[in-house]
């Protein structure tokens, strides 16, 4: 399987897993302290 998820991520042009994982883990947090943001907004 990690040899797989290997070939996956370098295909969509990461150098390895772990990179592929820090980008991943920042944009979910961003996502995440938009939606915050959204809803802080709206009320």
């Amino acid at each position: 399987m990690k040899v797989r998820l290997s070939h996956i991520v370098k295909e969509y042009g990461y150098p390895n897993v772990e990179a592929f994982y820090k980008a991943f883990h920042k944009a979910e947090t961003a996502y995440g302290d938009y939606q915050d943001s959204l809803k802080n907004w709206k009320q």
